[in-house]
């Protein structure tokens, strides 16, 4: 994973989160819904403020793009691959 980046979201799951989960306790294979209580509206909200701390337009992100963001890992994965060169912030 891309560290800043998966620092960044760590913090933000950990604070959307149902569950009381300090940010480095998340599990970054862990199902978003199942294991953290994430709601719809709190996925959105997350995927937007990491796509806005990579620097990526959310309009790049495709139907498959958002089915595939299930967990931390792959949120952060997806975001990275559309940030811009030179790095995410």
């Amino acid at each position: 994973m891309h560290p800043d980046l998966e620092e960044f979201t760590r913090h933000r799951l950990a604070a959307l989160s149902v569950a009381e989960v300090a940010p480095g306790e998340l599990d970054p294979d862990a199902d978003l819904v199942r294991t953290y209580g994430l709601t719809s509206l709190n996925k959105v909200v997350l995927v937007t403020s990491v796509c806005a701390q990579a620097r990526v337009d959310l309009t790049v992100l495709t139907d498959d793009d958002l089915a595939r963001m299930l967990t931390l890992r792959e949120i952060v994965d997806t975001v990275a691959r559309y940030a811009p060169a030179g790095g995410v912030v």
